[in-house]
């Protein structure tokens, strides 16, 4: 009986579904590479804020007090008629400069004149109109002019002649133009005037007058012009500083920054698997001293060119994964 030849074996490479199968490995390996470069990514953007340090630096500080204010006349005087009359004839304009003793209007029987050197700030006279003594004729002005505004409880107490202020016009280039000027007045008692910034609005405060001699003349001319007014209340020189923002307090009101760490992948590994970022930070007292506008003295604790982080969540923050 002849024996039938045993059909050869087909290579494990020659089938089918091994190609199928690999191919399915490969593919599901891929996606799990890509998935877990994608959720690595998304957790180091979740550390971003990491890459948000500041440098610890020598410089000056400043404290200051922000207010608006308005070009006013150093003072002016209302002009009234003695009697009633008839104007003859209005020889001025608003906002002619006029000298002491020249005629602004010609009555039938009288004339009114300029008490001083100054300017005409308002008129209500006009050719062949009547005029009474209950009722200003003209409003003259002197030459000179300052920036007024009025100061808070808060703020007063920080005020005084003499102090540095920095002037700016917020309706010219945006405000970004700035001028040297001083405090020359701050009233000792609190007054009502009228907002000229919010209509007939009463505003209680107290007065504080600053130069307006470094204002461009056409600009210190303008009478209501708004001006931005910083004053300077307090100042140092030369300190060991950083910026206020990378300053945290703990629950008793100690004073403290993360000193910024090497971004490695060693790091990132360490911070993705923490339960909370500060567990891996390393956290600095310090001791502040002057504390300006926008940064901080730093007596103890940090030297020059050391890098502190600029934000870093509360230690009771959950952790982002």
């Amino acid at each position: 009986m002849t024996q039938l030849p045993t059909p050869k074996k087909k290579s494990l490479w020659k089938r089918p579904w091994l190609w199928a199968l690999l191919a399915i490995i490969i593919i599901v390996s891929s996606v799990a590479m890509l998935a877990m470069r994608s959720f690595t990514e998304n957790k180091k953007k979740s550390l971003s804020y990491l890459e948000q340090t500041v440098t610890v630096s020598t410089g000056d500080l400043e404290r200051t007090i922000s207010a608006t204010g308005s070009v006013v006349v150093d003072a002016q005087q209302p002009l009234f008629p003695a009697i009633v009359g008839t104007v003859k004839e209005v020889k001025v304009a608003v906002g002619d400069l006029v000298a002491k003793d020249q005629v602004l209007v010609t009555l039938n029987s009288s004339e009114i004149i300029a008490p001083f050197d100054g300017r005409v700030l308002s008129l209500s006279a006009f050719d062949g109109g009547s005029v009474s003594p209950a009722a200003p004729v003209a409003v003259v002005g002197y030459r000179s002019t300052h920036v007024e505004f009025m100061a808070s409880d808060a703020e007063v107490v920080e005020l005084e002649k003499g102090q540095e202020a920095h002037l700016s016009i917020p309706s010219i280039n945006g405000g970004r133009e700035s001028y040297t000027a001083s405090v020359h007045f701050v009233d000792v008692q609190k007054t009502t005037s009228l907002n000229s910034f919010g209509g007939q609005q009463a505003v209680s405060g107290y007065l504080v007058k600053v130069s307006a001699d470094s204002l461009p003349e056409e600009l210190r001319n303008r009478i209501g012009l708004v001006v931005d007014v910083e004053i300077v209340t307090d100042t140092v020189s030369q300190k060991t500083r950083v910026d206020s923002s990378a300053i945290q307090y703990t629950d008793e009101d100690k004073p403290f920054v993360y000193r910024a760490p090497e971004l490695t992948e060693e790091f990132y590994a360490q911070a993705m698997s923490a339960a909370e970022i500060t567990d891996i930070l390393e956290k600095v007292e310090v001791t502040v001293g002057f504390e300006g506008d926008d940064a901080v003295e730093i007596l103890s604790g940090l030297s020059v060119d050391e890098k502190v982080l600029l934000y870093v969540p509360k230690e009771t923050a959950t952790s982002p994964f």
